[in-house]
């Protein structure tokens, strides 16, 4: 919305009103009654649905399954006790006392929404007659619009109302008919006045009397100053229309289901029981019968595969699905309730975009009778509910402080439930995808996105962007959940079980995971340093942004350069930095957020799987209030044409859009941060592990790609432009670019607190996820285990809170550019790279060396494969890109065919495709074996039944295209850090840290035994798998022990296999003379390859 420019003055000779702030109308008692019950409404509206308070005939399948979720939560969980001697003398049940809660809960919301109802429809009268009075001579326009917008709310809330309690309206006969005469006359007031308050003369005269205004109307006036264009003004027409439907739609359908009950039936019943048929078939039942069957023979296991699954849907059948599920939604409590936030959100700040109006001095007024009824009538519903759960002759019983402070705590802080093998398991699916993406969606998908979109010059970053975010992040993605979800354990534990020497590599993903979190928290406690300044008017950072962010929030004394000799072959003097004291209120908003992350995991997933639920969604809500308002704003459509519309085809043959774009998947999605596979262990070891990453990263990327449209709206409103505007980051954007932007719009201190409430909920949603990483990391060892969930997580904050103490400091800001450049850049290219490589080459490599022999493995891996790497980036970066490329793809070459003429010829299973010649079966087993074997394991253990099975060609992805481009990115860090970094200690001190990770893959790799006191001692045999190539591994059973085709193993029977074939005869025996095998072993062979199920 423009600025309002009282043009009326100049052009009409209207006159200033000295006081335009109307104390019956606009005063503190009035809009304090009117906030007071939309947030007492909203509030008792989310408890009644989470307690079941609300008609049970409304609750359908989804919301049976929400509230499965919140079972804790539910009316019957808090049963009252009642004295003994109450007892005795016939006192009123449990099941009374819940009936009469239930019936206190109605009572209060039908009365808050009645109440709402009558302050409304009175308001709106007495704003319509004083607008077409004599009054209107000194009613002000902004007192109009004021009232217009707390009837709309008020109406809002009583549309949401019904909408939860149609059976209460259809009750009472005589009462539904007066609040339906009430409601229209109540619409058809509020339309009128909407309309006068959104025309162009009110919009931008609000110090004038409505007099004025009104003889002058115009919905549109191409003569006001600032004019534009026709459209622009008949987009604020058609939002006008959609905000006026909404209400006339909504009423609409409430009206015809409490008039003609028949308007009510589902039709999704009918379509459940006609879907029913298709899932007779109990699959579970079926899968259990094979567990028992397979324990007696390999044979009943390969009669019992391929009988008892489901056939697969055909497309009607998923038609049908999904409209049983759009359906459920749509008349789901929860849909309402959805619809209830929103309408909550977009109201109080429709209202206070007005209120909040530099020229309307409400602190002058005093209180008046007029400003205190309406505070008085919010009591009202308090005595409804009293009146509703009070009985003549029955005493109230309080429950003892004591009993309510353990039912919050374990409402608060639940358990969670147990899986089969003891391990905490998600109460739902729902949580746990919740739970990865808030990990995921941070500040980097509001922020660091749209600033590299921005660097890059809109649309053709995308291309890019897709690609690596099919290449890179999926794969990885699906990678760190599969393995989490398959061996149900932490990073270290489950990369142990991977291999014993991947160990080092599952320590390095959770060291990156925690040296984030303790530098991304400080971050947020700028957030908090700017919430806090929103609150005050003016805003202290306009007109002096920069000034503001560096020397008010950080507090910043910048160091003194160091430089190099005159040749640059040297440091000559190092950076000092002269400001080494700490910055208080960083300090303490550190501290602050600290203690959030705390209650948000000291529980562990039975909490967290709470608290995702609303650092999801919150954040998603306040981002489509930010979305409207960026791309509202004045010139906003030139900030979205550089998105959506600009291309420069040129900027992709540079080198930097495709590293940025790699980048920024790698930041934003979040793989090798360790906190997918933490999460993931927690999971049922049947999920859809493929599906979830689909959803996670795809949701991610939406999320980020919709979410820019605020930014770019912001980019377009303060003229700015690729070519003539500096670069963005996550920083600028966050605490410069978009603020300035605040500080010009209306009502700036409002939409400053939403963005850094926005900033804070992602944050912290990121936090505590990184921060689970190390917690599960130390719960999984035996020394861990000996004590508590919430004492681990206790100690773990504090000393994240003194450690990231540095952060908060006069240096700090340096300090975590320095932290955050190593890390992205580093580490964790590295850690990435080393889980592809482990994952597709070091995986049960003892089954390639048995079957090609040791030289011809190290010959392919070592040599060609890895080796062909890194001497190729060294070339690259010392002579040139060409000759790095030649050189690494000829050692690549030579490798290749070298190992494969010297590999023996393998006997064991291999797929059809390369069964053809020796050749090919050798070139199979040194390049794609650990990959694919590792694809057969994981689909045997965790995607059993109907679930999505790991495409097969994953391990290719990973192997030769993944591994590949995260260690061209990785080497450029060096360059980096000689070129523009080896003179400052604080970047010195982040590069060497950042080497720690590097060491630990390399110390795993080496010693792996030095890491074994992160392992418990009864798993520390789990990582070393006997020689049976072609033979899959699983652990689909209940404990998670080994399965060996089938056949479950403890570790003497594995032991005992891994000197004998699955057939019996020795390995030894059988690969005596394998460069002359007879016919009679080929043979064997090729009756193994096709009892083996790929």
């Amino acid at each position: 919305m423009d600025q309002p420019t009282d043009y009326l003055v100049t052009q009409k000779g209207c006159e200033l009103l000295d006081d335009i702030a109307d104390p019956d109308v606009t005063g503190w008692g009035v809009v304090a009654s009117f906030m007071v019950s939309f947030g007492l409404t909203y509030i008792a509206i989310v408890l009644a649905y989470i307690f079941r308070l609300l008609p049970e005939s409304r609750y359908n399948s989804i919301d049976r399954a929400v509230s499965q979720n919140l079972s804790p939560l539910r009316s019957d969980s808090f049963p009252l006790r009642l004295p003994q001697w109450h007892s005795t003398q016939g006192s009123r049940t449990a099941k009374e006392t819940g009936i009469k809660r239930v019936r206190a809960f109605e009572s209060f919301i039908l009365a808050m929404s009645d109440q709402q109802l009558i302050t409304g429809v009175a308001l709106i009268i007495v704003t319509t007659y004083m607008t077409f009075s004599e009054l209107s001579e000194s009613f002000s326009v902004y007192s109009f619009q004021v009232a217009t917008r707390l009837g709309y709310c008020s109406c809002i809330v009583h549309l949401c109302t019904i909408s939860l309690l149609r059976e209460h309206f259809d009750a009472n006969k005589r009462l539904r008919d007066f609040r339906v005469a009430l409601v229209s006359i109540f619409l058809a007031l509020l339309a009128v006045c909407m309309v006068i308050s959104d025309s162009v003369t009110f919009r931008f005269n609000r110090r004038i009397s409505v007099k004025c205004a009104r003889e002058n109307l115009k919905l549109v006036d191409p003569e006001r100053p600032r004019y534009v264009e026709y459209s622009d003004e008949m987009i604020l027409v058609s939002n006008l229309v959609v905000l006026i439907l909404v209400l006339l739609l909504g009423y609409s359908r409430r009206f015809l289901e409490l008039y003609h009950p028949l308007a009510r039936h589902d039709s999704h019943y009918w379509m459940a029981r006609s879907l029913r048929p298709m899932f007779d078939k109990n699959v579970d039942e079926a899968y259990k019968n094979a567990d028992q069957e397979r324990t007696s023979s390999l044979e009943a296991l390969r009669k019992q595969r391929g009988r008892d699954r489901p056939a697969p849907l055909d497309l009607t059948q998923w038609r049908l699905i999904s409209k049983i599920w759009i359906e459920c939604v749509s008349t789901s409590f929860l849909w309402d309730m959805m619809w209830l936030t929103f309408y909550f959100v977009f109201g109080i700040a429709g209202l206070l975009k007005f209120y909040i109006y530099e020229h309307a001095e409400h602190a002058k007024m005093k209180p008046n009778f007029g400003q205190l009824v309406p505070l008085i009538l919010v009591g009202l519903p308090f005595l409804a509910a009293w009146e509703a759960y009070s009985s003549p002759g029955f005493r109230r019983i309080t429950p003892t402080m004591a009993s309510i402070g353990r039912k919050i705590y374990n409402v608060l802080a639940p358990s969670a439930d147990k899986g089969d093998d003891g391990r905490d398991v998600w109460g739902s699916r729902t949580s746990f995808i919740f739970a990865a993406m808030g990990g995921a969606v941070g500040l980097g998908n509001l922020l660091r996105f749209p600033s590299i979109v921005f660097n890059n010059h809109g649309l053709q970053f995308f291309i890019p962007y897709l690609i690596s975010l099919a290449c890179l992040a999926i794969p990885t993605l699906l990678l760190e959940i599969s393995i989490g979800q398959a061996y149900r354990s932490g990073c270290v534990l489950a990369w142990h079980h991977a291999h014993k020497r991947a160990k080092g590599v599952g320590f390095g993903v959770v060291y990156i995971g925690y040296a984030i979190v303790i530098y991304y928290v400080p971050i947020i406690a700028w957030i908090m340093t700017y919430f806090r300044h929103s609150f005050v008017s003016p805003l202290p950072w306009t007109g002096r942004n920069e000034e503001f962010f560096y020397g008010t929030v950080l507090q910043d004394v910048p160091g003194v350069q160091g430089n190099l000799t005159a040749d640059g072959s040297a440091v000559q003097d190092y950076t000092y930095y002269p400001g080494m004291g700490m910055v208080t209120e960083t300090t303490l908003w550190n501290l602050f957020t600290w203690f959030v992350v705390w209650l948000c995991m000291f529980k562990g997933i039975g909490l967290t799987g709470r608290v995702v639920y609303f650092t999801m969604a919150m954040p998603l809500i306040l981002m489509i209030v930010l979305i409207g308002r960026g791309c509202s704003l004045p010139n906003a459509i030139d900030g979205i044409r550089i998105y959506w519309t600009e291309w420069h085809g040129d900027k992709l043959a540079s080198g930097t859009i495709w590293q940025e774009a790699c980048g920024q998947v790698f930041f934003s999605t979040g793989i090798g941060m360790g906190y997918y596979t933490s999460y993931a262990s927690y999971n049922s070891k049947y999920s859809n592990a493929v599906q979830d990453s689909l959803i996670i990263c795809i949701s991610n990327s939406l999320i980020e790609v919709i979410g820019s449209m605020s930014v770019f709206g912001v980019v377009g409103y303060l003229g700015m432009h690729p070519d003539t505007s500096e670069r963005l980051n996550t920083f600028v954007v966050g605490f410069l670019t978009y603020p300035e932007a605040i500080s010009e719009m209306p009502g700036a201190n409002f939409w400053g607190v939403l963005f850094f409430a926005t900033l804070f909920i992602l944050g912290l949603g990121s936090a505590f996820a990184l921060l689970e990483t190390l917690v599960t990391m130390v719960c999984d060892t035996d020394w861990g285990k000996r004590y508590s969930r919430p004492w681990v997580s206790t100690v773990i904050v504090i000393a994240s809170f003194l450690i990231s103490l540095p952060f908060c400091t006069e240096f700090g800001y340096t300090l975590v550019d320095a932290a955050d450049t190593w890390i992205n850049y580093l580490a964790l290219f590295w850690i990435v790279w080393c889980e592809a490589v482990c994952a597709t080459t070091l995986y049960r490599y003892r089954d390639v060396v048995d079957q090609c022999g040791l030289l011809s493995w190290c010959l392919y891996n070592l040599f060609g494969y890895v080796g062909g790497m890194f001497v190729g980036l060294v070339v690259a970066h010392s002579v040139s890109a060409e000759a790095g490329a030649g050189v690494g793809f000829g050692i690549f070459i030579i490798g290749t065919l070298s190992s494969v003429l010297l590999a023996s010829d393998p006997t064991a299973y291999c797929p059809d495709f390369f069964c053809k010649n020796s050749i090919m079966r050798r070139f199979w087993y040194l390049s794609s074996y650990s990959g694919n074997q590792l694809r057969r394991d994981l689909n045997a253990t965790i995607c059993v039944g109907g679930q999505w099975r790991i495409p097969s060609i994953w391990p290719f992805v990973l192997k030769y295209n993944t591994a590949p481009i995260v260690a061209i990115i990785f080497s450029f860090a060096y360059p980096n850090f000689y070129a523009d970094k080896r003179w400052d200690p604080l970047h010195i001190a982040g590069f060497a840290f950042m080497h720690i990770v590097l060491v630990s893959s390399l110390v795993g790799l080496v010693m792996p035994r030095w890491f074994n006191v992160l392992v418990p001692a009864h798993k520390r045999a789990e990582g070393d798998y006997p020689v049976l190539p072609g033979t899959i591994f699983s652990r689909a059973n209940a404990a998670g022990t080994l399965d060996i085709d089938g056949v479950p193993q403890d570790a003497e029977g594995a032991a005992a296999i891994d000197a004998r074939g699955p057939s019996g005869e020795t390995w030894t025996q059988e690969r005596s003379s394998s460069r002359e095998r007879n016919s009679s072993q080929e043979k064997v062979a090729d009756k193994r390859r096709q009892d083996v199920v790929m």
